[in-house]
Parts: structure tokens; sequence; C-alpha cells
């Protein structure tokens, strides 16, 4: 029988610190992508003799790489608010609500074009 991942249990501080950790690495991964677009803009603007369809043809694939980043982006702001929120206190009261959190990557292939999509699920409420 295969093994299964285990999660170990963290506290609500743990918790805000693994998700303040995979936020950054979120962020550094993301300016790595768009370090690598401009690396092969700099490479297409250096060819001679390149078709104007070809070039067409790049900013659209460069066009996807920078909008999915920009949702990326957006989707890691709201992760940092969330965890200034909890730090704050503002979504856990003195009953220690409960709440769970689940996370989605998700990564399509369409053609020359990769979507890459993150989907939250938070529930709150008594879990037992």
């Amino acid at each position: 029988m295969a093994d299964q991942l285990s999660i170990p249990e963290r506290d609500e501080e743990g918790a805000l610190n693994d998700i303040l950790e995979s936020t950054a690495l979120e962020r550094a991964a993301l300016a790595q992508l768009i370090n690598a677009e401009a690396e092969k803009i700099k490479g297409v603007l250096g060819f001679e003799g390149i078709s104007a369809d070809k070039i067409l043809e790049f900013q659209e694939s460069v066009d996807g790489i920078m909008q999915t980043s920009i949702e990326l982006q957006k989707l890691i702001q709201e992760d940092l608010k969330y965890v200034l929120e909890m730090k704050k206190g503002g979504l856990l009261n003195d009953e220690e609500e409960v709440m769970e959190v689940e996370e989605e990557i998700l990564e399509e292939i369409e053609g020359d074009t990769k979507k890459i999509k993150k989907r939250i699920t938070k529930k709150s409420g008594d879990l037992e």
C-alpha cells in the first residue's frame, strides 16, 4: 500500500508562518518567470530578419504568460491580506473557531499557452 502524505498539526502561528513562507516562494518563482520572459524578449529583439508574424506570435505568448503572472500576483496578495487579518485577530474569536483551508493549483495547457490557476477554498464553522 502506498504511503499517505501526513500533514503535521500546527498551531495558528505555525500555520500563518507556513502561509507566509509559501507566499514568499510563490513570489520568488513568479519573479523568475518574469525574468525568463524578459530574457526571451531580449533574445528575439536581437534576431535579424525575423518576420512580423513570428514577432506577433511571440508577443501573444509573452502576453499570456504576463496575464497569468498578474493573476497569480493578485492571488498572492489575497494570501497576504488573509495572514494579516489572522494576525490582527480579525478572523478568529475567543471561542477558537475552526477554519479549514484547502488549496489547489491547476495547470492547463492549451496549444502553446500554459495556464496556472490557484483555487483556495475556505470553510469555517465547527468541524468535528
